[in-house]
């Protein structure tokens, strides 16, 4: 077992592999974060000495608990369980990301799957519509961007009620809704920011203007945290190509020093042959992860998946590269399970 300090978190790591188990205390609120599959858990009894078992207890009134006399040991256990969606026990306090993205009224893709990942990693979501969308996750019709006027008081009284938070931002249409990010983003101080930056849509012919394009890369990408473009995505900032792992490296570098941002540049669009590998260029340090590659049909949502995932962890207190491993192995394990809604691939991924 593992401890862990980063802020006002305790982690606790308990590994056994292929599985790991996140178990996580803030501000004296207990809570289960990510489990992977029914198994006993082992809980340090740091618990019982900083907080009475009634306080733990109600906090996992699903789990059954069974401290040991201090005669026996210095452990409480848990029972085998399977935690489901329906039964996942937010704290009276949970922890909270937003996302500000477009609306697909099919939930494949933008703030609605985004919510959904949220709520898959204990995280409560808030969210502001950039758009909203006609499409399925095979075609894509149309993009109507919200006014300009509606998308700022969204933002303003968000932000007004629940201050700065991390924040993920998907489709941004327009080059008013560019402009109210910039403004709102900029006051923000240190708050976490993913920005995907959407330039086109895997389901159809949706394609951002070059002035968007521009407008994002001057305003929105040194005021993220981190950007999560593909390849094309990558191609079109560095107006050069990427064909294999070497660029790739060398491309998230570039973007990284050119904008200030760390840059996360994803590798799902290299031909079949090589592994799901993406670079990470952090603090002028390159991460490499690598998963093996798993086809399930329509990619649909697999950005949106990836950059809700990093927001989550983040506000569950892990550093950047940390949050990026563990976002790759919740959609490496959601690819893995997709679940077939009327022949198209959902990604979706619980605590289990």
């Amino acid at each position: 077992m593992q401890q862990i300090f980063s802020g006002n978190f305790l982690f606790f790591f308990i590994l056994k592999k292929p599985t790991v188990y996140h178990i996580a205390l803030r501000a004296g609120q207990f809570a289960c974060l990510f489990l992977t599959q029914s198994n006993l858990l082992l809980i340090s009894s740091w618990l019982f000495q900083h907080f009475s078992p009634l306080f733990v207890k109600e906090r996992l009134a699903d789990f059954e608990i069974f401290p040991r006399s201090s005669s026996k040991g210095t452990f409480a256990t848990m029972k085998p369980f399977r935690l489901s969606f329906s039964s996942f026990p937010f704290s009276r306090h949970p922890l909270k990301c937003l996302t500000i993205a477009g609306f697909d009224p099919c939930s494949f893709a933008g703030v609605t799957a985004d919510l959904r990942t949220f709520s898959s990693l204990g995280v409560f979501g808030l969210s502001a519509i950039t758009a909203l969308t006609a499409q399925t996750p095979n075609q894509f019709d149309r993009c109507f961007p919200v006014n300009a006027e509606l998308f700022s008081q969204q933002i303003d009284l968000i932000l007004e009620q629940f201050g700065p938070l991390p924040i993920k931002i998907g489709l941004v249409s327009s080059l008013d809704i560019v402009q109210v990010l910039a403004e709102r983003l900029s006051s923000l101080g240190s708050a976490f920011i993913a920005l995907d930056p959407i330039f086109s849509v895997s389901a159809g012919d949706y394609f951002s203007s070059d002035s968007i394009r521009f407008a994002m890369m001057d305003s929105l990408f040194p005021l993220s945290s981190v950007i999560t473009p593909n390849i094309p995505e990558a191609e079109i900032i560095l107006g050069r190509p990427i064909q294999d792992f070497d660029s790739m490296s060398a491309a998230a570098s570039e973007i990284h020093s050119r904008f200030g941002c760390s840059t996360l540049l994803k590798g799902g669009h290299l031909p079949a042959e090589f592994d799901s590998c993406d670079f990470l260029c952090h603090e002028q340090r390159i991460y490499r992860f690598d998963l093996p590659r798993v086809t399930a049909g329509s990619a649909h949502g697999s950005g949106c998946f990836l950059s809700a995932s990093i927001t989550a962890f983040s506000a569950l207190g892990y550093d950047l590269p940390q949050s990026v491993k563990m976002a790759k192995k919740h959609i490496f394990e959601a690819f893995s399970a997709s679940i077939d809604v009327d022949g198209f691939p959902l990604l979706h991924s619980s605590p289990r």
